[in-house]
């Protein structure tokens, strides 16, 4: 019998949007900083550019009926939906975690001691918080609650997305004889510190059970066994999924 894997992720209303906003408001803020007094334009191009990588992914999503998501209220005020709300996330989860990720190779590669603080203070920081707003939701949501977005997992349009992206960028960085050994690194760090930037939030997510992996059969949702749970979700959505994209 067929069966689709979902990615289920309970829709915390006004909160999460209204933190995601604050967040990516607040990191841009820091990269103007950093490029009007550190000369540092490279930050503000990288967060810009797989923020709109991401938005674009968000978008096609929506478009096709992929991922659907509740309109909302920013502040509790603000009304925001399509395609705003594709905006935000896109710049959270794509610009946001890359940028992370970058200051994090900065940090090591470069011994840039205010790349590191920077990258590393944001992950603190981020997992408290998460940590703290992610179990008050587990306390007050149902697994039956129709707050609860989903998307499919291994649509064929995702699954294309991802194979073109992994093939270029190993073809430039490993077939490509003018890129040298330390840029080889820094692409295989860069790689790896996606992986580093997302875990917390897929993790915290997880145990909290507001992002989880579901089995569609017949029309009915139900939760992944374990096995399916960190196959699909970390191996495949973080390893593969969230790391080859960017």
């Amino acid at each position: 019998m067929a069966r689709t894997y979902i990615m289920a992720r309970h829709s915390t209303g006004n909160m999460i949007y209204t933190y995601e906003f604050i967040v990516v408001i607040i990191i841009l803020i820091i990269l103007i900083l950093f490029w009007k007094l550190r000369d540092d334009r490279n930050s503000l191009f990288v967060y810009i550019i797989t923020g709109v990588v991401e938005t674009i992914v968000e978008l096609l999503a929506a478009f096709s009926g992929i991922r659907t998501i509740e309109e909302t209220y920013l502040f509790g005020v603000f009304y925001v939906g399509f395609p705003l709300l594709q905006v935000i996330m896109g710049f959270f989860e794509g610009g946001v975690i890359c940028i992370i990720a970058y200051h994090l190779i900065q940090g090591i590669m470069l011994k840039n001691k205010l790349s590191l603080k920077f990258s590393l203070s944001y992950l603190i920081v981020t997992t408290v918080i998460m940590m703290f707003s992610r179990v008050s939701v587990f306390f007050n949501v149902s697994q039956d609650s129709n707050s609860i977005t989903r998307r499919e997992i291994f649509s064929l349009g995702s699954i294309i997305l991802l194979i073109s992206c992994f093939v270029i960028s190993f073809s430039y960085f490993f077939i490509n004889k003018r890129i040298d050994k330390r840029d080889r690194i820094s692409f295989l760090l860069w790689y790896l510190f996606i992986m580093v930037a997302y875990f917390p939030v897929f993790l915290i997510s997880h145990i909290t059970m507001t992002r989880f992996i579901e089995i569609e059969q017949n029309g009915t949702y139900k939760v992944a066994p374990l096995l399916d749970q960190i196959l699909v979700l970390y191996i495949y959505g973080l390893g593969i999924e969230a790391g080859s994209l960017f």
